[in-house]
């Protein structure tokens, strides 16, 4: 099974009004540099910090509104894509028998890897696994209800029955 979680795509009004305010956004920080550089006496270098703003400000824009992730569960792996445009890179590769949880709540006391643009509080599902290594490691991504239910099916297919 496989999903593609992206944002809404903006009408072309909307998106015009968004370069439009881009712009106006552009100005408002190059104008608010100048003044700051020119009280500080770094007049020479208001250019520079505007650049590596505007840098910074572009990052962001990429990193929030132009990301896609991709959910994929075959061959008893979860595989998680990241697409910027058409490009993609593979974010995570575990196998489903290495998953120890999955749900909604939040394992304590680890770093997770974030494998989605959602904030936690619509509503993200949380994976622990055992790395390679041994070691346990934790992500949240937000799949659909349908994966969810395929992931908890196969990840009890994968496990060894307990033996007593």
């Amino acid at each position: 099974m496989k999903e593609r979680l992206s944002r809404k795509k903006l009408s072309t009004p909307l998106g015009l009004l968004v370069v439009l305010g881009l712009v106006a956004g552009i100005l408002l920080i190059y104008t608010a540099v100048f003044i700051v550089a020119d009280a500080l006496g770094l007049r020479y270098y208001h250019q520079y910090i505007a650049y590596a703003l505007l840098i910074v400000l572009g990052v962001i824009i990429v990193r929030r509104w132009l990301t896609e992730y991709e959910y994929r569960v075959a061959d008893g792996e979860l595989i998680v894509e990241r697409y910027l445009g058409d490009r993609s890179r593979e974010l995570l590769r575990i196998r489903l028998k290495s998953i120890l949880h999955i749900g909604p709540e939040k394992p304590r006391g680890m770093r997770l890897q974030r494998l989605t643009f959602r904030s936690r509080r619509h509503g993200v599902t949380y994976v622990v696994y055992r790395q390679d290594s041994g070691g346990e490691a934790g992500m949240f991504f937000s799949p659909s209800p349908a994966l969810i239910d395929l992931l908890e099916q196969k990840c009890v297919a994968a496990k060894p029955e307990a033996t007593e």
